[in-house]
């Protein structure tokens, strides 16, 4: 426990390098290239644009282009749910048609709680 005003420099290995084995010792194992597919990608452009539209101006025939080449994708939820986020109250078509979209993807049981939750928290918020 520091106690003080600040704190000029910490070490950041153990208090006693005797008392652990291997500290220095660098992993064999080396990191592992992950090859994204083709459409997988697409997917990372999508969540890419959606990001940048939180920042910029929101482009409702973005959105709607973008959920319609979500149905490419049954397992996605997280996607739409940001979407519906971006327009969420906003009394738009877009609106009604993501919270249908993520109304239909709840029918999934693996994602139907994740995405419960994901609406709590922001319709809570707002």
């Amino acid at each position: 426990m520091a106690v003080g005003k600040e704190i000029i420099s910490a070490y950041a290995g153990p208090a006693s390098v005797n008392s652990f084995k291997n500290v220095g010792k660098v992993s064999e194992e080396k990191t592992h290239k992950i090859k994204y597919s083709q459409k997988e990608l697409e997917l990372h452009k999508m969540y890419a644009e959606i990001a940048k539209m939180r920042t910029t101006k929101l482009d409702n025939n973005k959105l709607k282009t973008t959920l319609n080449e979500l149905k490419e994708y049954p397992e996605e939820w997280l996607l739409p749910l940001e979407m519906y986020e971006l327009v969420y109250n906003s009394g738009s078509k877009i609106e009604s048609d993501l919270h249908k979209y993520l109304e239909k993807l709840k029918e999934n049981k693996k994602c139907m709680c994740l995405i419960e939750k994901g609406l709590n928290l922001f319709i809570h918020v707002n």
